[in-house]
């Protein structure tokens, strides 16, 4: 399996990618134990006027079937963005056993619900979460996250790494 660095940086390209579509920009992979990427989401909540279609969650939903054909799988959700607990309470009930994101969140971020080992449990699963602090890939997605919220339209190449 490659490093979670370079699954990260494939997210924040996608996360480009969706900005320079106009839609929000978020992307999400998720990852099987042998490095194949098994499914990949994009925030779709504008476009389909549906609060619950987040990246991590739409991710989910295209790997659905693959995962269900490997149900003993173990997985790790890639997210250019922190993951709300919406997108957790997914991961815990989807059987996602990890989660990696690239920035933080300034609030309505899971991290608020993790306990000390960085752990988010309902009981009976348990999702292990790792924020990968990659300062370039983090200042690149808090600026996209400014372009959109100003609502420019920009023009974003995808291998920009500013």
């Amino acid at each position: 399996m490659r490093c979670h660095g370079e699954y990260l940086a494939e997210t924040v390209r996608l996360s480009g990618v969706a900005l320079a579509e106009g839609r929000y920009p978020v992307a999400a992979l998720i990852v099987d134990e042998a490095g194949r990427v098994m499914g990949c989401g994009f925030n779709t909540t504008e476009e389909r006027g549906d609060p619950t279609c987040h990246a991590e969650v739409e991710a989910i939903r295209s790997a659905a079937g693959k995962m269900a054909q490997a149900p003993h799988g173990r997985y790790v959700l890639y997210s250019s963005w922190e993951p709300c607990l919406l997108c957790a309470g997914a991961m815990l009930v989807g059987g996602i056993e990890q989660v990696v994101w690239v920035a933080n969140a300034s609030s309505g971020g899971m991290r608020m619900f993790l306990n000390e080992e960085g752990i988010l449990t309902d009981g009976r699963r348990s999702l292990r979460a790792l924020a990968q602090p990659d300062q370039a890939l983090a200042l690149k997605m808090h600026r996209f996250h400014r372009i959109w919220h100003e609502g420019q339209k920009p023009f974003v190449r995808c291998d920009d790494t500013r």
